[in-house]
């Protein structure tokens, strides 16, 4: 039997078309695998005077030996949320929705930088 460690990563966000954060991408990372050994109970196949042996899947996929069967275990979910994504008007951070179904948006409002500057001295 092969084993197979895997790490997966999920990246989520939120967006216009779902409020709720859900998975975009996801990536798999494979940290070790165990070789499982040779097939239990190959098959010969024979064509002609030509013989060859073949693993038992090859024949019969669905009857598998134990050395023949892939085992995968997930050690690690990590998931990042990346936030909002698509255009800033839409983003409920800067929503209000009034009782009569109205929105109204607010715009941010710029810092004043001066006050940051330092004085020469």
């Amino acid at each position: 039997m092969t084993h197979t460690l895997v790490d997966r990563i999920d990246y989520t966000h939120t967006c216009p078309g779902d409020a709720a954060p859900h998975v975009v991408r996801s990536e798999q990372h494979i940290v070790a695998v165990v070789p499982g050994g040779e097939c239990e109970s190959p098959v010969t196949i024979q064509v002609g005077t030509v013989m060859a042996t073949v693993p038992c899947t090859a024949k019969a996929p669905h009857r598998r030996c134990r050395h023949c069967t892939n085992t995968t275990t997930i050690r690690s979910v990590t998931t990042t949320h990346l936030g909002y994504q698509g255009p800033w008007y839409l983003n409920p951070y800067y929503m209000i929705t009034r009782e009569d179904g109205h929105r109204w948006v607010i715009l941010a409002v710029e810092r004043d930088t001066t006050a940051d500057m330092p004085v020469a001295a």
